[in-house]
């Protein structure tokens, strides 16, 4: 594994390799020999970067092909383009990368290594070397930039260090789905390893707000909620949304959010999930109850035929059920008192979890071949109105208080007294059997809570009855 960064000025570029696996360091300074001599050594090694996915494995390849990196480095930096569009001939060169920058797929919003820097306690300060100089640089200037471009590969194995979990993970898909994937396909996020694992195929869907309501719903007292959805897919369609182009269409979706009150406290309702909470902060003791639907977008998109349509094979329900089998294992364990093997259970399932969780995401990203966006929609949707329809038959408890409504829970307090337990746990019970299907059980978890305090639906910590700190 080496890890690597380049530096790129008008006349000048360098790069300062660590190998973790050899302990050695190697600095190459305008010299495409060594690092071809470096890559033709290293070529089935794991290169590891800090945004190399979109910059540094450009500049390294263009090097390696004769190319001039200034050009690309402002193709990249300067033009805002992808690395990948400047040149075909960059597929030539196969390299094994891992990027550890955090990033999302879908917003493409992303996390700098200063940043990340800043968050470990590290020196955050840049060279002073002007990246703008159009001269060669000086002897002084090319040890500066060699000091800082060190730094920054130090800094990226300690980010490594502290997210080798998200590796492994990712590593452990590969590994768990031979025939689909291969150690190539390290650099690639999880939503498009996940796209390649379910064997999806690029598929032009013309239907993304032909969304429907399932049939386990029954509101009644909410039922405006759904049918502010069914007012939004009309609008949808009245204005041909389906063909417009992806700016256009992000802009349409961030802008519909319908407010409301639920259970006292004011909602908020859209395309992308529920948020509830009171507009005060409040603590609250007693009968608390985190109300957690277990694995609920998988569940959901299994129970009701929802898996991208763009899959070729059943691979999902594989992952979910080995998930789920690995789950009942570390729970066993755990109330056994073998608290090595139930940890043990728990790492194991990180690949799996990653996976299921990743295809939402990938089902809204046009550039991902598991892209499903009605389907997406539909999940979305009636995941909201699954829930609000909880709270409307929840409701019904005497004294019974909503503290907050989120994407895939609730939190609720109630009365100490086990006719109201008993009440929740029935109407939760009629809920699960309700929405649940032949094809996979959508179940709700509740852990006692003993204490909580609320700012907003974002900022809140609670202390459970076992006296652990959720926060």
């Amino acid at each position: 594994m080496i890890f690597y960064d380049f530096e790129v000025f008008e006349k000048d570029w360098l790069a300062v390799f660590i190998d973790v696996t050899k302990k050695k360091e190697h600095v190459i300074i305008n010299s495409p020999d060594k690092l071809k001599a470096l890559y033709e050594a290293n070529r089935k090694d794991i290169w590891v970067g800090f945004n190399n996915r979109h910059y540094d494995q450009y500049i390294m390849k263009g090097i390696l092909l004769g190319m001039n990196p200034k050009k690309i480095n402002d193709w990249i930096i300067v033009d805002n383009k992808e690395g990948w569009q400047y040149s075909r001939a960059f597929n030539k060169l196969p390299m094994i990368n891992y990027d550890v920058m955090p990033s999302n797929d879908e917003t493409m919003k992303t996390v700098g290594l200063k940043t990340m820097e800043g968050f470990l306690g590290s020196n955050i300060k840049e060279t002073d070397v002007d990246f703008r100089i159009k001269r060669k640089l000086t002897q002084e200037e090319i040890e500066q930039t060699v000091k800082y471009c060190r730094h920054d590969v130090e800094q990226t194995i300690k980010v490594f260090l502290e997210k080798v979990s998200e590796f492994n993970a990712v590593h452990g898909i590969i590994q768990a789905f031979p025939k689909e994937t291969s150690l190539y396909d390290i650099g690639d996020s999880e939503a498009r390893i996940t796209a390649k694992v379910l064997g999806c195929s690029k598929t032009h869907f013309s239907d993304e707000f032909d969304f429907f309501f399932l049939p386990c719903l029954k509101l009644k007292k909410y039922k405006y909620v759904q049918e502010w959805f069914a007012e939004k897919r009309k609008e949808a369609l009245e204005m041909g949304l389906q063909d417009f182009d992806k700016k256009d269409k992000k802009t349409w979706y961030k802008s519909q959010n319908f407010e409301t009150i639920v259970a006292g406290i004011p909602h908020t309702f859209g395309f992308g999930g529920l948020h509830g909470a009171s507009d005060k902060p409040i603590h609250r003791k007693g009968q608390i109850l985190h109300v957690d639907v277990n694995n609920y977008y998988p569940s959901m998109l299994i129970a009701w035929g929802l898996v991208t349509r763009a899959a070729t094979n059943n691979n999902f329900k594989l992952v979910y059920d080995t998930r789920k089998a690995m789950k009942k294992k570390q729970v066993a364990a755990a109330k056994a008192g073998r608290k090595a093997e139930a940890k043990q259970w728990k790492k194991a399932q990180l690949p799996y979890k990653k996976m299921l969780n990743a295809l939402s995401g990938a089902m809204k990203d046009e550039t991902n071949a598991a892209y499903d966006p009605r389907n997406n929609n539909c999940m979305c949707i009636n995941g909201q109105l699954m829930l609000l329809d909880l709270i409307e038959h929840l409701e019904v408890v005497p004294g019974l208080e909503l503290i907050q409504s989120n994407t895939d829970g609730l939190i609720i307090w109630i009365p100490d007294t086990d006719e109201a337990f008993e009440m929740v746990d029935d109407i939760c019970w009629e809920w699960e059997q309700r929405c649940s299907t032949e094809q996979c059980s959508i179940l709700l978890e509740l852990d006692n809570i003993s204490e909580i305090y609320q700012k907003d639906v974002n900022n809140y910590l609670w202390i459970g009855t076992d006296g652990s700190v959720e926060r």
